[in-house]
């Protein structure tokens, strides 16, 4: 994920990441606690997630992201 400012990363959004949907189900520390619709879930640093060039966050229906920029 590449742009200036800060992301906010909370319980409840969702992103795209590695090629599939997830939500973020749980935050401890310095990982996050992803999960799909379908039950997988994934434990990755924040980090990590927040580096890697596939991670996208989606947006809401008012065409802003599901999460808080400063």
């Amino acid at each position: 994920m590449t742009g200036g400012g800060q992301v906010s990363v909370t319980v409840g959004i969702q992103l795209a990441y590695d090629r599939q949907l997830w939500e973020v189900s749980e935050l401890a520390g310095a990982s996050v606690l992803l999960a799909t619709s379908l039950g997988t879930v994934r434990q990755v640093g924040t980090s990590h997630l927040l580096a890697h060039p596939s991670t996208r966050l989606l947006e809401t229906e008012e065409g802003q992201p599901t999460t808080s920029t400063s």
